[in-house]
């Protein structure tokens, strides 16, 4: 994927003040971002159990790659692309999808936005 080598990460932005309930759906990824996952982690570890983790910023979520989920862990898949989140996390993304775009600069944007 062109002009990953040197790019810039920015959190996710979101409202977290979705009420806490669960339904039946959790956390899917679209295509773009499946694709924009898989490379970063593949970049940036060796294993295959990595993944990008998302959790709990002040007012936004913030992402990292881990080389494994933590046992207690939600793990979402999409294409060999996994998506590691604690319960509190993943109830406040129950129903959402995640998007990735890489801008003209170089920059990775992650979005949430409601399943449709």
């Amino acid at each position: 994927m062109p002009g990953l080598q040197a790019v810039r990460i920015l959190g996710i932005v979101a409202d977290s003040e979705r009420p806490m309930e669960r339904g039946t759906a959790m956390l899917t990824l679209t295509e773009n971002a499946g694709t924009v996952v898989s490379d970063l982690v593949a970049r940036a570890s060796e294993t295959d159990t990595a993944g990008l983790r998302i959790q709990q910023g002040e007012n936004r979520f913030d992402i990292a790659i881990a080389e494994a989920p933590a046992p207690s862990e939600v793990v979402v898949e999409r294409a060999g692309a996994r998506v590691f989140m604690d319960a509190p996390v993943a109830q406040v993304l129950d129903e959402m999808t995640l998007d990735a775009v890489i801008t003209p600069e170089g920059e990775i944007r992650f979005a949430l936005a409601p399943q449709l």
